[in-house]
């Protein structure tokens, strides 16, 4: 089993939350590291690492618990290795880890949105 955290058109209420229909949601979590920036790409986010100035901040996303079978769906939709990088990030809390899609090529694509401040932190949520 694999953990994974999705933060766009997978999380619960989104179009392609069906895809995980079969899997375990843990709950819902935020990336420890805010050195992320969320990219607007129309009808769907995508994350980089911050690469210098401007705006960074946390993750706001939904955990999940996947089987084999399941991991392979995400990883075609999310065209892994291609569009998107599936990445291991360490989650707030529980100080636990999941695979989080990242954006390749992070220069190119969208517009940069911007985070809400919460509590005592800057997150990004869809």
């Amino acid at each position: 089993m694999y953990r994974v955290f999705v933060y766009g058109s997978l999380k619960r209420g989104f179009y392609n939350n069906a895809l995980l229909y079969e899997s375990r949601f843990i709950g819902e979590r935020i990336t420890q590291d805010e050195t992320w920036v969320m990219r607007s790409l129309g009808g769907f986010p995508g994350v980089i690492r911050k690469l210098h100035g401007g705006m960074s901040a946390s993750i706001s996303g939904d955990l999940y618990e996947v089987d084999d079978m399941t991991l392979a769906r995400l990883d075609r939709l999310e065209s892994n290795g291609q569009f998107y990088s599936r990445e291991l990030v360490r989650l707030r809390d529980e100080n636990e880890t999941a695979w989080m899609y990242v954006l390749k090529n992070d220069h190119s694509y969208g517009r940069d949105m911007q985070p809400f401040f919460e509590g005592e932190s800057f997150i990004y949520r869809w």
